[in-house]
């Protein structure tokens, strides 16, 4: 089965699609080609290392004239000459006539990260588009569990063409072993990522003093750039520096703002006791599958499919999504150390089983097959 395997996103969704490119490429009775945005890996070694292990091909996708890009992605389509096209970035395609180029060359199925838009997020014209063209183009749609499933069953998908499949994790990427002389911190709890309105960023200053006074030792870090949400927000990003002014005024609280490196994400996560996810509003999460391959634990809101991978008590805590009963499980953590080394361990093993790129490419490939469904 020859499969064409395309991702244009940058960051964590292009991050997803090169994990993904390398575990279809050694995938038994596939052979495999990955198209990525050139973009993703300048000044990113880590993901050039990836690189090495699997065929490929980079388009400088921004850097020329779209029809440029589009005619030179119809060049390697075509003379790849796929039985199956897979898109991995989902609505974070970045072109109005990606999947419709696609689509003419095979049968296109593509996994959908996020169905619908993020609380206090605007989508792009691109991004619209591509919601919208899922329907009508692909034959089969993979998403990371049941509550995105229903988000596109209630705009007019039929279940058939949808399916289910972990989001692997991204331990490859982030695990080098470079900090192994870091020694994890349990009193420390981690937030990690941009600041978007959906986590509950806003909630830390509250959560945390609330925590301070039934814990005096406990230390809040944040590690994540407010620049490009506050760039796209006006008033999320004034709100932002509100709540950044107000950490600084407590000891408790290490703020990074900015964006984090690959290089450096290891430090964070294998310093960190406790990974805190006080999210609002979910689809799912990466910061879940960098959080457990690293041995952060994770605290997570009960909210979209997120559930689905944190486990309370099994691979991590879940809690309701309110600051006072986030705030009480922190507290029961820091409290129980022993229970929380068990529930890493735990963690561990379901992130390197479960949620392995080796399972998730065999589901793909299980499901789709050699036959439209």
């Amino acid at each position: 089965m020859r499969v064409l395997h395309i991702n244009l996103a940058k960051r964590g969704i292009g991050r997803y699609g090169v994990l993904y490119g390398q575990a279809l490429g050694n995938h038994p009775g596939v052979t495999a080609r990955s198209i990525f945005d050139a973009d993703l890996f300048e000044d990113a070694p880590v993901l050039q290392e990836q690189l090495k292990r699997f065929d490929h091909v980079l388009l400088p996708w921004e850097r020329q004239p779209k029809h440029t890009s589009l005619l030179r992605l119809a060049q390697v389509v075509r003379a790849f000459k796929p039985d199956l096209i897979h898109d991995s970035s989902g609505s974070y395609n970045r072109s109005l006539l990606l999947w419709p180029l696609l689509s003419r060359f095979g049968r296109l199925v593509v996994t959908e990260h996020d169905p619908v838009v993020h609380v206090g997020m605007q989508a792009s014209r691109g991004e619209r588009a591509a919601r919208w063209l899922l329907g009508h183009l692909a034959e089969h749609v993979f998403v990371h569990g049941a509550s995105c499933q229903q988000m596109l069953v209630d705009r007019g998908l039929p279940a058939t063409m949808i399916s289910r499949i972990r989001h692997g994790h991204l331990g490859p990427i982030f695990d080098r072993g470079a900090y192994q002389a870091v020694v994890r911190r349990p009193q420390e709890v981690l937030f990690f990522g941009e600041l978007r309105p959906n986590k509950g960023f806003d909630m830390l200053p509250e959560i945390a003093a609330s925590v301070h006074q039934r814990f005096p030792d406990a230390r809040f870090v944040v590690a994540g750039s407010s620049k490009g949400i506050a760039d796209r927000n006006a008033a999320w990003g004034e709100r932002i520096r509100e709540v950044l002014e107000e950490m600084q005024r407590q000891p408790y609280f290490e703020v990074h703002d900015r964006f984090i490196p690959d290089e450096e994400v290891e430090f964070f996560f294998k310093r960190a006791g406790l990974a805190l996810m006080p999210y609002r509003e979910a689809t799912q999460s990466g910061v879940a599958m960098v959080a457990m391959p690293l041995g952060s634990v994770v605290i997570a809101t009960a909210v979209g499919d997120i559930p689905e991978v944190v486990q309370d008590g099994v691979t991590g805590y879940l809690v309701e999504p309110f600051g006072e009963r986030v705030a009480e499980r922190l507290v029961h953590a820091l409290q129980h150390p022993e229970e929380v080394s068990r529930i890493r361990d735990q963690a561990l093993a379901f992130a390197r089983t479960d949620c392995s790129w080796e399972t998730v490419v065999a589901t793909v490939i299980r499901t789709v097959g050699e036959k439209p469904t």
